[in-house]
């Protein structure tokens, strides 16, 4: 059985993440803030920095990537970007079931 795995914040880093995880084993999801093209089939676009929770199709997963960015590169940006969007992402979370929870500072890949 493949492990389900969700990536919040699907940018450049995700998408290197994606294609080095091997297809057999992960069914992987996604989510991004903005209009990012996804190879993954399982793709929806939410916006974190808004209050709603978008209603997803899965809720169990063996892991979670959360790769926050700023909104705006100055300090609003970044606490828009780092502590809003944490803060509406683990509401999210708390409505799912998951093994492992990862942030941007991922120290190993999923690869085996």
């Amino acid at each position: 059985m493949k492990k389900n795995v969700l990536i919040i914040g699907f940018g450049d880093i995700a998408k290197r993440i994606s294609h080095i995880i091997k297809d057999n084993e992960y069914e992987l999801y996604s989510i991004s803030r903005g209009n990012q093209k996804s190879d993954i089939k399982n793709h929806i676009k939410w916006d974190w920095l808004s209050k709603e929770i978008p209603k997803l199709n899965i809720t169990e997963y063996d892991s979670i990537i959360f790769i926050p960015k700023p909104s705006s590169f100055d300090e609003d940006g970044y606490k828009k970007g780092f502590i809003n969007s944490s803060e509406n992402v683990f509401r999210l979370t708390s409505e799912l079931s998951y093994k492992k929870i990862y942030n941007h500072l991922i120290n190993k890949s999923l690869r085996k």
